[in-house]
């Protein structure tokens, strides 16, 4: 029975509050109806004048928002402007560059063709074998220093008369003996 109770109090308080709210909906309703009553009632050109300032705030808005796109886009242009500006000044720096290179292969073709430039190719070809040449004596006298150095640590014995040298000795065969 309490329970049963308990469910009554609490439908009765979720009702209420149900009817609070409609009852606030309905106050909210009726003032809105009123202010509409006393606009009507007021002098209509106070009317408009009301519903101009509002459109002219709606418009002001819209202004402003639409200054800070343009301003945007301006300031994004102009990046874009010196952007292209940058890219045409590298695009003319190329082409002069290449407009170089054509010019020095041209100058190159009919300088060789010139008989001081192949003098000129002549005596540097003859300079590159000079240094070949130098270097590959150098190497050659390197390598008989090696050799000599070498020979001078190892005895061949190929006959008898080869003991009488009192560092080797010659033990019946062919054989290296390295000194000491």
């Amino acid at each position: 029975a309490k329970t049963h109770e308990v469910h009554r109090l609490k439908v009765k308080k979720e009702l209420q509050i149900a009817l609070e709210a409609l009852k606030k909906q309905q106050e909210n309703r009726d003032r809105r109806k009123t202010r509409q009553e006393e606009l009507s009632k007021k002098d209509p050109i106070e009317n408009l004048n009301l519903a101009t300032r509002k459109r002219i705030e709606l418009y002001s808005k819209k202004e402003e928002k639409l200054r800070k796109e343009i301003e945007f886009l301006e300031r994004e242009n102009d990046q874009l402007l010196a952007e292209a500006h940058t890219l045409t000044q590298k695009v003319n720096q190329r082409q002069e560059i290449e407009k170089m290179k054509n010019r020095e292969s041209n100058q190159d073709s009919e300088k060789k063709e010139t008989p001081s430039y192949q003098r000129f190719n002549e005596i540097a070809g003859n300079r590159k074998l000079f240094d070949l040449a130098k270097k590959q004596a150098e190497e050659i006298e390197f390598l008989r220093a090696e050799l000599s150095r070498l020979k001078s640590k190892t005895c061949l014995l190929y006959t008898s008369d080869a003991a009488d040298d009192l560092l080797c000795v010659d033990l019946g065969g062919r054989r290296i003996i390295k000194k000491k």
